[in-house]
């Protein structure tokens, strides 16, 4: 197992994209972007919805199990958060208010309100 090393390739993130800067690093990455490379791809918006929920889940059992005890509480609550920002943000891109009639539109709003209440 001597010969085996770790790389990942350097990222640079802006909002919720992400710009691989093709070079080579030493060492694990610090997050996974199994999800940005999906989106990338051209994979339809419900399986990457359904991707972040998955990942999502796995944050939280993670965390339930105290398994990333190495990171901080804060640091989990901002990855979270993160989550579940990409996913709002997914999920109001995926609407077409053109074509809604008005109380279609607040019948969405309500859908949305009610859904994300804490």
């Amino acid at each position: 197992m001597d010969r085996l090393s770790n790389y990942h390739a350097s990222v640079q993130e802006y909002k919720d994209k992400i710009i691989f800067l093709r070079k080579i690093i030493p060492e694990a990455g610090d997050k996974s972007y199994g999800i940005h490379v999906a989106k990338m791809a051209g994979l339809p918006k419900s399986i990457i919805r359904r991707a972040n929920e998955i990942l999502l889940q796995h944050i939280n059992q993670s965390k339930d199990h105290q398994i990333q005890s190495d990171i901080s509480s804060s640091n989990t609550q901002e990855l979270l958060f993160d989550i579940e920002e990409k996913r709002i943000k997914t999920e109001l891109s995926e609407l077409d208010v053109e074509s809604m009639t008005p109380i279609e539109a607040l019948q969405m709003l309500f859908d949305l309100k009610t859904k994300y209440k804490s």
